[in-house]
């Protein structure tokens, strides 16, 4: 953090006498006034000075650093060069840096600061603001060097501690930063801007509840910290306590109305909490106030990437699509390309993007995914569609979808994703071409299964399996998925939490390819769940073992896509904040017609979740075994 420095008062060149007697009482008076933060009559007792002596190098000098510390860094600029050029000065070369730095020009600030060392080398305070502008400039090593040599001169310097162990938390050096915070606030326990940097560090440390507790130190020590409650916003979101994060959020809005960038949080925080409406107003309103040009007022928000229009419309977008309003939803998913923070990568071709608006009359298209498996599996469903409009479909896909989406209807070819792609005349990504054919709630094209097991790789399977109990029910378990996932935290569960689920007499089949450490501990302590994912090769695999299944159970994972394309009886396991893919208020899939959805009532509820599992699954067996014996009595 840069800070205005108000030297001490130098001798002006000239002699001693009454006159300047009576300029040194008046120069008294309005540095204290300065420092007491009243500008403006501090302002009017330096320009009281210069009327009487205009080449009064203190009051130029002081002038210069008050107009910097009240928004005027190039006037600030144009009086403290006036005083330099009246006697070289190091404070004055330091606030002319300091200046600088406000407008950005952090290379010739550093050159400031150093001139400002020639002149007085033991400087602590122009070390630790030289750091400031080496890390702007992207010069950690030299930005360290200067922070250890700020402290190295004065031990007890608070602010150089919290500006190094800012520039470590950049270095993802978290805990070497946050020794930098705690010993800033050892020197200085009244320092809000190290609690809130202490804060953000913790959080990335994974300490959320810690966290917070910095975090309302510093707003306890600055009560309307925006930048303080920006970051417990996040943190409260990151345990979705997010009734607490809204008090939050309203509390900076009843200061400053137009924050713009706290409006789209609001958004997100009442999507979060299912009130939509709410939510696209605060959305709308964010879109009007957007000032691309303000830069964030937090002191360093770790990792933080400051939210531009384009996020604003994207999660608008997302919001319509969960609220089932596709028309206005596929519209803002659009902005997908431009959003901050995870993206997919827009790819640049020559060829033209299909937008549905023609026939494709014999052209050859280019679909390609762009996101996550599941992604590709839900809408390769479009590619029949566009074999419809006349075009010849190429398919781009991940090598490990390309067995299972082999015979995909509509499909020529399919290309494995990152192979020379052959000719095509126009493009179109997979999750574009709801847009392009204006799919409505009432139109998704729906008809499964449109994809299919091997035959072979059926009969191997039913062979590994063996026939087991004619009896029981063969049920197919994922309860985790891609644990870097944005919702992992919230979409997954332990294994040993979903078998709770599961009730006697029933065969158990792990369809998880994946298995972290602890649900390993979990299958080895149930000997009777079948760990099929070991034997898993591929999709088509999967797709194998899943039509062995009479249900599948499955949190949001490629899988539940696979099981839903192929038509399989498939239980989808939804947290509270999930995808918009699966709407609101309903226990079905428009998308996935043999799929019934069964949804966490309240936040991190997956007990309410499996009771409902235990006891739809209770119902299903006692109906299988009605059926055998009824079979057996045909017999």
């Amino acid at each position: 953090m840069n800070t205005a420095n108000i030297p001490q008062i130098s001798r002006p060149n000239s002699d001693e006498g009454s006159p300047n007697l009576n300029l040194d009482e008046l120069l008294h008076k309005g540095m204290r006034l300065h420092q007491e933060n009243q500008f403006d009559e501090a302002a009017a007792i330096y320009g009281e000075i210069l009327a009487l002596c205009p080449l009064h190098f203190n009051a130029l000098h002081l002038l210069g650093v008050l107009r910097n510390q009240t928004g005027h860094p190039d006037e600030a600029i144009r009086l403290i060069t006036a005083a330099l050029e009246i006697q070289e000065n190091a404070a004055a070369f330091l606030n002319r840096g300091l200046a600088l730095s406000t407008l950005g020009r952090h290379g010739e600030s550093l050159a400031e600061y150093d001139r400002a060392i020639a002149l007085q080398p033991d400087y602590a305070e122009v070390f630790n603001v030289r750091g400031n502008s080496l890390k702007e400039l992207n010069r950690a090593d030299d930005a360290l060097a200067s922070y250890d040599r700020a402290i190295a001169l004065n031990p007890d310097y608070a602010e150089a501690f919290n500006n190094r162990g800012t520039l470590l938390s950049r270095l993802k050096r978290h805990d070497e930063a946050l020794s930098d915070f705690d010993r800033a606030i050892l020197l200085r326990p009244e320092f809000p801007e190290a609690f809130n940097n202490r804060g953000n560090v913790l959080r990335n440390l994974k300490k959320s509840d810690e966290s917070i507790l910095s975090f309302d130190h510093a707003i306890g020590l600055k009560p309307n910290y925006v930048a303080a409650l920006k970051n417990r916003i996040t943190a409260l979101s990151d345990q979705n306590r997010f009734e607490e994060a809204l008090i939050d959020c309203d509390q900076i809005l009843a200061s400053q109305a137009d924050d713009w960038d706290a409006l789209y949080t609001r958004g997100n925080i009442l999507g979060s909490l299912h009130r939509i409406d709410e939510a696209l107003v605060s959305y709308r309103r964010a879109i009007a106030l957007y000032r691309p040009e303000e830069s964030m007022d937090s002191l360093e928000p770790v990792d933080a990437v400051r939210p531009t229009v384009a996020d604003i419309y994207w999660n608008q977008g997302l919001l319509h699509l969960l609220a089932g309003d596709f028309e206005k939803g596929w519209q803002g998913y659009e902005w997908r390309w431009k959003k901050t923070g995870h993206r997919p990568t827009a790819r640049n071709f020559s060829q033209p993007l299909w937008n549905g608006t023609t026939d494709l009359d014999g052209m050859t298209i280019l679909l390609h995914g762009e996101q996550g498996l599941g992604d590709t599996i839900q809408f390769c469903r479009y590619a029949k569609h566009v074999a419809d409009r006349g075009g010849r479909v190429l398919l781009e896909v991940p090598s490990m979808l390309t067995s299972v989406l082999h015979n995909l209807a509509g499909v020529a070819e399919i290309v494995v994703a990152g192979s020379a792609l052959p000719h095509f005349d126009c493009h179109c990504p997979l999750l574009s071409l709801p847009l392009a054919f204006g799919t409505r709630l009432d139109s998704i094209p729906a008809d499964v299964p449109y994809l299919e097991a091997s035959p072979i790789k059926i009969l191997r399977w039913s062979n590994r399996l063996g026939k087991g109990r004619s009896d029981a029910l063969r049920v197919g378990l994922v309860w985790s998925g891609n644990p870097t996932h944005v919702n992992d935290r919230n979409r997954s569960m332990p294994l040993a939490t979903l078998l709770h689920a599961i009730p006697p007499g029933v065969e158990i089949f792990s369809l998880q390819k994946e298995i972290r450490l602890e649900d390993r501990n979990t299958l080895r302590a149930n000997k009777h769940v079948v760990n099929s994912g070991k034997l898993l090769k591929d999709f088509d695999d999967t797709a194998a073992l899943i039509s062995l299944m009479d249900v599948v159970i499955s949190v949001d994972t490629a899988v539940a896509h696979l099981a839903g394309a192929l038509g399989a009886k498939t239980w989808l396991l939804l947290p509270f904040v999930h995808d918009w893919r699966w709407l609101m208020n309903r226990n079905d899939s428009p998308w996935y017609p043999t799929m019934q959805m069964f949804r966490q009532p309240a936040y991190n509820d997956w007990d309410s979740v499996v009771a409902s599992v235990n006891a739809a699954l209770t119902d299903l067996s006692r109906e299988n075994v009605g059926e055998t014996m009824a079979g057996h009595d045909d017999g």
